[in-house]
């Protein structure tokens, strides 16, 4: 019998940057709630304008919730059992028992020409996971962090190596 892991869960965080997160997340909340109080400031007529600001300003805040959901969750977590992957509506779970292989490589991403001139290009980890039901799932792996560490705790959890492929440079 194995003995759990002290050190689980093993958490991978996006870093970004929380009073960022907090100031879009607050702007977009008080266009949602001033659509919102044109809606409710116009019960007495409910016309199509009404209507429409009242399910755009709820639409709003209901996004809103999902998006202070997703950066403030960690990116990627790593338990005894499972690999979770968050998503923008919700968690992706993927059970070590399931994994066939894991795939990890560097691709560089090109942005396009902008008033002229060429941005920087991006360096994105992504993590490509092949389950049993032969499904290939790309993960974009946390930006700014230790990714090998990532890796490496990836491999000791599902006790899969995980093949490096070589650098993809789209765009160029």
């Amino acid at each position: 019998m194995t003995h759990p892991d002290p050190n689980l869960p093993h958490i991978f965080r996006q870093q970004t940057n929380r009073v960022g997160v907090i100031f879009v997340t607050v702007a977009i909340a008080l266009f949602g709630g001033m659509f919102l109080l044109g809606f409710f400031s116009k019960l007495s007529y409910l016309g199509p304008d009404e209507w429409f600001l009242g399910i755009f300003g709820a639409t709003l805040l209901v996004l809103d919730v999902f998006l202070f959901g997703f950066l403030t969750r960690p990116g990627i977590v790593l338990t005894d059992t499972c690999l979770m992957v968050n998503r923008f509506f919700g968690v992706r779970r993927i059970r070590y028992a399931d994994l066939t292989g894991l795939s990890a490589y560097l691709e560089k991403i090109h942005p396009p020409l902008i008033n002229g001139r060429r941005m920087p290009p991006r360096i994105v980890h992504r993590l490509v996971v092949k389950t049993r039901e032969s499904k290939d799932l790309l993960v974009t792996l946390p930006a700014f962090g230790n990714n090998d560490l990532l890796l490496q705790a990836l491999e000791r959890c599902s006790g899969i190596p995980v093949e490096r492929l070589p650098d993809v440079d789209k765009g160029k």
